[in-house]
């Protein structure tokens, strides 16, 4: 009866020397025919047991092996192949490609050098097939992963803010370690936690007078340097922002206050306010006023422009008949030239009346008041 030789495990050795054992408890004396790249040696079961060693060192890389035996009455076994890897060398140095960002309103690859806001980036690169990668952040392990049999990997690592030098290792099936990678270099500033929620405008303060007082929404100010404050998270920056630009930052103090009061003036017009945390796009609601530094103009209409250009309504509205005079100190002004006609209240008498050598003409009103204006020019003895 053929016993077959016991399976070997296809496996890696580092040994270029190596020897391989079998088992054949019922073929005492049976021969064992060992093919090794093309060479076929052999050797005798003793005691149920069989090993042979190769006689010159194998090369690096993988060995096909194959065995088959036969018995002292000649009968042949089936034969069986196996692999062996002879690996004395370490992995070449893993690469890293490049980093992908897939957080915040900016995402997509990264190259060495640039900055992200991901603290959990996604590194890719290459290394030996099923080799594992270790990564490190100077001298501390972020992870590691396995290269598939292409030699491709990637991992997403954790973190922190500040700049970061990346390197990775492999380390074959045999633990042969490889040098490190040249390095990769990350800046990772990330918002803190609960960043996402935007800081409070509480109150925009006008100190320039007579208005002191805070501003109301959609209110009016001749400020254009007013006081912005609010809260925040303790330790951030809080961007201040005019119509969406940047008009610039503040920190926020222990107690989560901060306080901005703008360097140069803004401009007179109509503004909307927002504050957002540094490295963040939430913004908090709008708060919108108008700035006027402009005195109004103040009218100035000479007297003549009042009297002469004025129209009906100019003067009081009391009722009464309102009469100007209008002329030199030699003019004279007839009465009945100023009257209005269709005024019933004032009515011609017959005949006149002389005083100190001049004429004049008599009238008489009833049931109505009149108002005589003259100019200081006009003689008003009989005024």
């Amino acid at each position: 009866m053929t016993q077959t030789i016991n399976k070997l495990i296809r496996q890696t050795i580092t040994n270029p020397f190596p020897t391989i054992r079998g088992n054949a408890p019922r073929n005492e004396g049976a021969t064992v025919y060992i093919t090794a790249d093309g060479v076929t040696f052999t050797t005798t079961v003793v005691d149920g047991k069989w090993s042979w060693q190769t006689e010159s060192a194998l090369d690096e890389g993988d060995h096909v092996f194959s065995f088959f035996l036969v018995d002292r009455a000649g009968n042949v076994g089936p034969s069986s192949q196996y692999l062996l890897t002879l690996d004395t060398l370490p992995p070449d140095a893993p690469v890293i490609l490049q980093a992908s960002d897939d957080f915040g309103a900016s995402t997509g690859i990264l190259r060495p050098g640039e900055t992200t806001d991901d603290k959990t980036p996604t590194l890719k690169g290459s290394a030996e097939p099923n080799s594992t990668v270790k990564i490190y952040a100077g001298d501390k392990l972020v992870g590691e992963t396995t290269a598939d049999r292409n030699g491709l990997w990637q991992l997403e690592v954790e973190l922190e803010n500040g700049t970061h030098e990346l390197r990775a290792e492999a380390i074959d099936s045999v633990n042969h370690v490889s040098d490190k990678s040249d390095p990769f270099m990350l800046t990772v500033n990330a918002p803190a936690e609960g960043i996402d929620n935007p800081p409070v405008l509480n109150d925009i303060w006008d100190d320039v007078g007579p208005g002191i007082g805070a501003i109301s929404q959609d209110g009016h100010t001749n400020d254009n340097m007013p006081t912005f404050s609010g809260t925040g998270i303790a330790g951030e920056t809080v961007i201040i922002f005019d119509n969406g630009s940047a008009i610039g930052a503040a920190g926020v103090d222990a107690s989560g206050d901060w306080r901005f009061t703008p360097a140069t003036g803004l401009p007179d017009g109509d503004h909307v306010i927002t504050v957002a945390h540094q490295g963040s796009s939430a913004q908090s609601p709008a708060w919108a006023f108008n700035v006027d530094t402009q005195r109004p103009d103040v009218p100035n209409p000479g007297i003549n422009a009042l009297l002469h250009d004025a129209s009906e309504g100019m003067f009081i509205e009391n009722g009464k008949t309102q009469l100007l005079l209008n002329s030199d100190e030699v003019d004279l002004a007839p009465l009945h030239a100023m009257l209005n006609a269709a005024d019933s209240c004032w009515e011609q008498q017959a005949g006149s009346v002389t005083v100190g050598g001049q004429q004049y003409q008599v009238y008489s009103q009833t049931g109505c008041d009149t108002e005589l204006l003259i100019p200081e020019t006009v003689k008003n003895e009989l005024a």
